[in-house]
């Protein structure tokens, strides 16, 4: 299990003021989890994504709606293509806030647009 900043100070002998706990837990940059935005984009606005570390095709009863790279079915493997497949997949879900809005995209908006 992954220990919190909190946990790590907390062990190493150190006391932790709250002040310290929200300047660490301001500069940590946020995760989010893309698989269920992308799902949600799949279900409500019938949208078929095929998605790996080149690039990307989204289409819409057969017609492409979205297309950036050149999408090929690989994996990704390796830091620099993990980096490239978020920067992609970033890329898509801030074009879809516009054209294809859900609301789970309206609650990441925050987070797509680095606020």
């Amino acid at each position: 299990m992954k220990k919190s900043a909190e946990q790590k100070l907390w062990e190493a002998g150190r006391n932790v003021t709250p002040a310290a706990m929200l300047v660490d837990h301001m500069v940590q940059p946020p995760r989010i989890n893309v698989a269920p935005l992308l799902h949600e984009l799949e279900d409500k606005h019938a949208l078929k994504i095929n998605l790996c570390w080149q690039g990307i095709v989204v289409t819409r009863d057969g017609d492409v709606v979205y297309e950036a790279g050149q999408y090929k079915p690989v994996k990704a493997k390796g830091r620099d293509q993990v980096v490239a497949q978020r920067i992609i997949t970033y890329s898509f879900l801030r074009w879809c806030l516009t054209h294809y809005p859900t609301p789970g995209l309206q609650q990441a908006k925050g987070w797509l647009y680095g606020r």
